[in-house]
């Protein structure tokens, strides 16, 4: 598992290694200019990428300095690697200096300068001198140059570019890049930053939208409940009506039998309880009397099988026949 995920971490920062040659070659990232000193005319690279410039005097006020140290003052070797880190990279190019030069170790001084193959792997050229030979150079260009001149960086050509040698006044050009490389990054970062604003503003407006929308739902609903719940009894009445209708249109007139019950009640006759159903009556009173009333209510066309539900009793207090009749509706 961690050789799985170091393996990934290393061709991540291959690839973007990669990734970063490509832009400086094509001068995407930014650079500063470097004014190379030669011997057969000076010549303005763009740093990263070693790009020389079209002309020396455009920008050359405001460039850095490198000597190129001349033939005969340095060697070169060229290495192939396979696909590789930076700190692999410089590790296999400090070896191979240590194997190739001819110099004592205290009086060796190195640089590279290495490119990414289409493959992915890497080709790194390496210049090696000694530090006799370096000061040697030094101390002809201050001739040449004044005493005030700044002390310029070392230079050796390689193929496709140079090898700056180190510890020879670079730090100034790196930090200025690495002051760039900030700048840029926090440009890029701010542009990514209003993009995704942009990105997301519509998405936004439109949950402001949504949100507004359910506060909006929330108060209507709020408002509409009263009606809604005379909407939902007026639609329970209504169906409460529909399934009643069938069974009061096809029955009887309620009120006709009333009527009809009135009428044949004598007078000094009352009823306690009237009870109507689908199937019949069923009555209950007092009368005078009780018998005569049965026989009438039972020559009635409406009323079938007329018949006391209790024996008449006469009540002794009122003189009266209480009853009980239950009788059929004919079809």
């Amino acid at each position: 598992m961690d050789s799985s995920i170091s393996g990934f971490l290393k061709r991540w920062k291959c690839g973007w290694a990669q990734l970063v040659s490509v832009l400086a070659y094509r001068r995407i990232l930014p650079s500063v200019l470097v004014r190379v000193v030669r011997e057969k005319g000076d010549l303005l690279v763009r740093v990263p990428g070693f790009v020389p410039e079209a002309a020396v005097a455009q920008g050359a006020a405001r460039a850095f300095v490198a000597l190129e140290l001349p033939e005969g003052a340095y060697l070169t070797r060229r290495l192939e690697l396979p696909e590789a880190t930076q700190q692999e990279l410089q590790s296999a190019v400090r070896l191979e200096v240590e194997a190739s030069s001819p110099f004592p170790p205290a009086d060796t001084l190195w640089g590279w300068d290495a490119r990414t193959t289409e493959s992915g792997g890497h080709i790194a050229h390496i210049a090696i001198t000694a530090r006799h030979l370096a000061q040697r150079a030094l101390d002809a260009h201050a001739g040449r140059a004044g005493a005030r001149a700044p002390t310029p960086e070392l230079w050796v050509p390689v193929e496709g570019g140079y090898a700056a040698l180190q510890g020879f006044g670079e730090a100034p050009r790196l930090a200025a890049q690495r002051r760039q490389m900030r700048g840029f990054a926090l440009t890029l970062g701010v542009a990514l930053l209003l993009a995704l604003l942009l990105a997301l503003t519509p998405l936004a407006q439109k949950r402001l939208q949504v949100l507004q929308a359910n506060v909006y739902q929330v108060a209507v609903n709020e408002r509409a409940a009263p009606v809604l719940r005379q909407r939902d009894e007026l639609t329970r009445l209504t169906s409460l009506k529909d399934a009643l209708a069938p069974r009061v249109e096809g029955g009887p007139d309620v009120m006709a039998l009333l009527d009809r019950v009135s009428a044949i009640l004598p007078d000094g006759a009352w009823l306690d309880h009237l009870e109507y159903t689908p199937a019949g009556l069923r009555m209950g009173g007092r009368a005078d009397d009780a018998a005569a009333l049965l026989q009438a209510l039972q020559r009635q066309p409406v009323f079938t099988n007329v018949r006391a539900m209790s024996p008449i009793v006469r009540e002794p207090r009122s003189g009266k026949d209480m009853f009980v009749f239950e009788m059929e509706l004919a079809s």
